[in-house]
């Protein structure tokens, strides 16, 4: 098996972490944490996608996957984060700034399902992980 390395910044979504950054400007950093936990989740599925790609799985079983099994995209989605390993080989909790997305989820949670507050210091980019908006960051893929 090879081990293949593609460019995260090809899935980043930048103009939804702009909109984030903007939210946090405004005052507004509650929206913030769901619009960038938006871009999260678009980045693991754009992802998802090209490792699929790249293990040559077939297009109908690829398309299964995306729409028979995952409800949501969400990298703490244990069906994801089970996906994820078993295309790419490592576990997504393992990626660097971890801790921060999982406390970026938390504030989440609390804002969209209870209705909490959210600071600007608890809203991204400081509640994301660097992957997930850096330029230069990779991600390995034994396939």
């Amino acid at each position: 098996m090879t081990t293949r390395y593609f460019n995260l910044s090809s899935i980043r979504a930048p103009h939804l972490f702009g909109a984030a950054r903007k939210l946090i400007e405004d005052g507004q950093a509650e929206f913030a944490v769901v619009v960038a936990q938006a871009a999260v989740e678009v980045g693991v599925e754009r992802a998802v996608d090209i490792a699929l790609e790249m293990r040559d799985v077939p297009e109908d079983v690829s398309s299964w996957i995306e729409t028979s099994t995952m409800r949501s995209w969400s990298p703490t989605n244990p069906n994801v984060r089970r996906l994820w390993k078993a295309l790419v080989g490592y576990e997504l909790g393992s990626m660097e700034g971890w801790a921060e997305y999982a406390e970026g989820v938390d504030h989440r949670h609390r804002f969209v399902h209870r209705a909490g507050g959210v600071t600007a210091e608890q809203a991204p980019p400081s509640s994301m992980p660097p992957s997930a908006y850096s330029n230069g960051s990779r991600s390995r893929c034994s396939c």
